[in-house]
C-alpha cells in the first residue's frame, strides 16, 4: 500500500490535481484553476462550508462546480441568521432532496411575497426541518466531545484604569463613527467606552439595551 500523495495547491502555481491523491485548496483560489471542476474527485470535503451559503458568489459557484462521488460540509455555524442560508449547503450535497430553493423557502422560510418581491428571512416548519436535518444530513459534535484536551471555559473581569484609557478611547471614537451611521438607521445606539461608562453613570436606576 503506498502513501498517499498530498499537496497544497498555490496560487499562481501549475495545477496539481491530476498527479496527487489529495488537494488542499483555499476558497480564495478555488476560482482561478477551472481544471478542478474537470477533475474526477472521489470525495470533496469543504471546510467552514457556511463562506458557500450565498448561492450569487463566485466562490460558491467555483466550490459547487466541483464533481465528486461523495461531498462532505463541515462547519461550526451550519446556520448564521436564517434556514435559508442551508439551501446552498443542502442542494448541493442532495440536489434530489433539495431540487428548488423556491421550494424550500415556501416550507421552511415562511416565504412572503411584500409586494416588492419574494422575502425568504423567515422561518417556518423548523421542527420538521431539523427531523430531516438529523436523520440523514447532519452529525453534530461538541467541543467537549471531539477536542477533550481543551480547558473549561474561563470568564475573567479586568479592570483598566480610565486614566490610563485615552489611546484607546480614541481610537474608538474614530472607528465607531462608520458603525454609528450604520446601526443608527435600524433604531439602535452605538457607543464608545466612554460613553458607557457616561451612561452608566448617568443610569444607575434604570435599564437600557445597547449593541456595542
Amino acid at each position: 500500500v503506498r502513501p498517499f500523495r498530498i499537496y497544497v495547491q498555490k496560487a499562481g502555481q501549475a495545477y496539481f490535481g491530476d498527479v496527487v491523491d489529495i488537494l488542499i485548496v483555499n476558497f480564495d483560489i478555488v476560482r482561478k484553476y477551472p481544471q478542478l471542476a474537470v477533475s474526477q474527485w472521489d470525495l470533496r470535503v469543504v471546510d467552514e462550508a457556511h463562506y458557500i451559503k450565498n448561492p450569487e458568489a463566485q466562490r460558491t459557484k467555483a466550490v459547487t462546480a466541483i464533481w465528486s462521488r461523495r461531498k462532505l460540509h463541515t462547519t461550526g455555524t451550519p446556520i448564521e441568521n436564517r434556514p435559508i442560508e442551508l439551501f446552498t449547503l443542502l442542494h448541493d450535497i442532495a440536489p434530489g432532496d433539495f431540487p428548488s430553493r423556491f421550494t424550500f423557502a415556501k416550507r421552511y422560510c415562511g416565504a412572503k411575497n411584500n409586494g416588492f418581491g419574494w422575502d425568504f428571512s423567515g422561518s417556518s416548519n423548523s421542527e420538521e426541518l431539523q427531523g430531516i436535518l438529523r436523520s440523514k444530513y447532519m452529525i453534530r459534535r461538541l467541543k467537549k466531545d471531539v477536542l477533550k484536551e481543551l480547558p473549561p471555559k474561563r470568564r475573567q473581569f479586568i479592570e483598566l484604569a480610565i486614566d490610563g484609557a485615552g489611546r484607546l478611547l480614541a481610537d474608538e471614537t474614530r472607528s465607531m463613527q462608520t458603525s454609528n451611521h450604520q446601526y443608527r438607521g435600524q433604531g439602535w445606539k452605538v457607543l464608545t467606552t466612554r460613553q458607557i461608562i457616561d451612561e452608566s453613570s448617568r443610569n444607575q436606576n434604570g435599564v437600557e439595551t445597547w449593541a456595542v
